[in-house]
């Protein structure tokens, strides 16, 4: 069956979840709070093979399965930057960062494991249609091709990456102390030229076209 994500575009703006999909106009809802936990301010949101929202706030890791009704806590991690990703194709699989490392469940968010060799994790972003997820450290980047079991370091990137932005063809741009673009889903990396790179915020993709937007 086509992943969810194939008709749905979620994202992220300082207190709010945004949905959009093809057949309908976009919509957006404040993550609430469950079991006395406050949500916080959404910093990351994927959607995982059962369809279900997956928002990291600053707090925790939230889900939901009734298209934001009603919210459910995965995992309480503080953290002033985060991201949550719940690879395609491997079902059940949801990785979430912190600013100390990562953590991992293999079973749809009932239990987590810190993954070891991480000391920090500042972007974090799968590659669509794959089990290939990329972690952005403050001085490297490692690579996973097997859903977050086992990683490997990947060279010629930048450091103090923030953001990986992936098009519609597998491009990838990541963003840091430069620029560098990968042609083949974050296999290879060449590095290439922006206004100013120190100071872009962040790199967005285009959904209708293979573009990339950078955000200074």
């Amino acid at each position: 069956a086509p992943s969810p994500k194939s008709s749905a575009w979620p994202g992220c703006w300082p207190g709010w979840l945004l949905r959009n999909s093809r057949s309908a106009a976009a919509t957006a809802s404040r993550p609430g709070t469950t079991t006395g936990v406050a949500g916080g301010e959404p910093l990351s949101v994927d959607l995982d093979a059962a369809g279900r929202i997956l928002v990291r706030t600053r707090n925790a890791l939230l889900a939901s399965d009734d298209q934001g009704a009603s919210w459910q806590t995965l995992i309480e991690i503080p953290s002033s930057a985060g991201a949550v990703v719940a690879p395609d194709l491997a079902p059940g699989t949801l990785l979430v960062s912190d600013d100390y490392g990562l953590f991992r469940s293999t079973d749809a968010g009932q239990s987590f494991g810190h993954v070891a060799g991480f000391a920090d994790v500042y972007a974090l972003r799968e590659i669509p249609g794959t089990t290939r997820v990329l972690a952005a450290e403050l001085s490297r980047t490692q690579r996973s091709e097997d859903a977050g079991a086992t990683w490997q370091i990947v060279g010629g990137l930048p450091e103090r990456i923030s953001t990986f932005a992936v098009g519609l063809s597998g491009g990838v741009m990541a963003v840091g102390n430069g620029v560098a673009f990968s042609a083949d889903g974050g296999l290879t990396w060449t590095a290439r030229s922006a206004p100013t790179p120190s100071r872009i915020a962040y790199a967005a993709p285009d959904p209708t076209a293979n573009s990339v937007a950078l955000m200074t």
